[in-house]
């Protein structure tokens, strides 16, 4: 065999390496979580870096395509993705396999000023007030009735969108001009420091269900059991881990 084409045969044998232990990840902004790099630069966000983690011990590397929430399920539904980096029961489709240990977990919290005494036991609850939303927030996944209330109810409602938009609800809310607003407590101390939050804002209750989010892999993938397979020997013991702590608490302000 001449030199040059053992040179050929070396150089596909790499690139066929190279490929085989790549994992292509589509994925969708949903800070702390998932954040793009034009979000945050230097954080990948909690799931990811977790991710990572967990196959990079394994010898894989994470291409990242990002984009927003349908296109990141076409891609994984058609193979163009191994994998998608979190769907829940009511996003996912039959060509992608949820692997169910949560990634996610979220307790939706109802924040109120510090004053008020409202304890929330439902829409009914918020009687007259004025309820805070931010564009983009959906509540179909954790409170039906809330979403419904937020697209049709009878109580006034207040949308605000931008990036300062988080600062400015929490601004109507101190001013008395919003007094509700709903949100999952990761986003509450990503975006807030845990001092600021306990004294000015009390948490009134929380909507009925968490949000839930699964890793999803493309059924289409050439991949796809060993992706799975190394995912399922791992994530249990990665989320009760001291790294795993590390990363959640990088995303916590104090």
């Amino acid at each position: 065999m001449n030199k040059k084409l053992i040179k050929v045969l070396l150089t596909i044998s790499l690139i066929f390496q190279a490929t085989a232990k790549e994992i292509k990840l589509s994925c969708f902004n949903y800070p702390p979580f998932f954040m793009s790099p034009d979000i945050s630069p230097s954080n990948e966000g909690i799931i990811i870096e977790l991710l990572r983690d967990i196959y990079k011990e394994a010898g894989y590397k994470i291409s990242i395509r990002w984009t927003n929430l349908p296109r990141a399920i076409q891609q994984t539904v058609s193979g163009q993705s191994d994998a998608i980096c979190s769907l829940n029961d009511r996003t996912a489709s039959k060509e992608i396999d949820l692997i169910r240990t949560r990634l996610i977990n979220s307790r939706v919290a109802v924040i109120v000023r510090k004053s008020d005494k409202l304890i929330y036991k439902g829409v009914k609850s918020l009687a007259d007030r004025v309820v805070g939303n931010i564009e983009g927030f959906i509540y179909e996944d954790s409170s039906p009735a809330y979403q419904a209330m937020l697209d049709s109810g009878p109580n006034k409602v207040v949308a605000l969108s931008g990036e300062d938009s988080f600062q400015r609800l929490f601004n109507l809310i101190s001013k008395s001009r919003v007094d509700v607003f709903a949100v999952n407590l990761e986003i509450l101390y990503f975006t807030f420091d845990r001092k600021y939050i306990n004294e000015n804002f009390r948490i009134a209750g929380y909507l009925e269900n968490n949000l839930i989010g699964y890793f999803g892999v493309s059924s289409k993938s050439e991949k796809a059991l060993e992706i799975k397979t190394i995912f399922q020997s791992k994530i249990r013991q990665k989320l009760k881990s001291n790294s795993f702590r590390k990363i959640v608490n990088k995303y916590q302000k104090n």
